[in-house]
């Protein structure tokens, strides 16, 4: 990033050396490097999100600007005192695990040797070309219903937290957790937005 901003900054030096006659196009070029130079050297501000799930309970949790965001760590805490937490960490908006995929229709093609021809010239010699043809097949798939995969299965020993870092997990559409556990859990869930 640091790079970028010091080839930014040549450019700017050189370009306002060959436009030294023009001060509203210094001004210009000038106001585009130093919004350039914010924008490439910002930061994303790390988010966290904690959120208490009795047993077998389901939370969606809220994203600042809904839907995708990367996760870095997630805190799992065990606070009952005779078991330990479990949960399984899902990529969607919903409170359900299954989803429904509409009806499509998918094109599949192929290659074949699928026009012949026969050609006689005016000596009585016989030429046979074969041209290869492009098919398409066109498919209907029908709705289907299936299971999602959970991205995490976590677990965190009775009376303790497990931290889980370095996950770098991008979520596509949101975070939903459910506890698969007997007890309850508390979840931390620190995510770039």
């Amino acid at each position: 990033m640091r790079f970028l901003l010091s080839v930014a900054a040549f450019v700017l030096r050189l370009l306002m050396h060959n436009i030294s006659n023009n001060n509203n196009m210094k001004k210009l070029i000038l106001s585009v490097g130093l919004t350039l130079g914010i924008v490439f050297s910002s930061n994303a501000v790390l988010i966290t999100s904690t959120n208490g799930l009795a047993a077998a309970g389901v939370a969606v949790l809220p994203t600042m600007l809904g839907g995708s965001c990367q996760v870095r760590y997630i805190l799992l805490t065990s606070p009952s005192g005779t078991q330990s937490a479990s949960c399984q960490i899902y990529d969607t908006p919903y409170t359900g695990t299954w989803q429904t995929n509409a009806a499509y229709t998918s094109a599949t093609r192929y290659f074949t040797n699928g026009y012949v021809t026969t050609w006689t010239n005016y000596y009585g010699a016989t030429n046979t070309f074969t041209n290869i043809v492009m098919v398409s097949a066109l498919t209907t798939n029908v709705a289907a219903s299936n299971a999602l995969s959970a991205m995490f299965t976590l677990t965190a020993p009775t009376n303790l937290s497990a931290q889980f870092e370095n996950l770098n997990a991008n979520f596509n559409r949101g975070i939903m957790v459910t506890n698969t556990g007997v007890g309850p859990l508390y979840i931390t869930v620190g995510y770039l937005q």
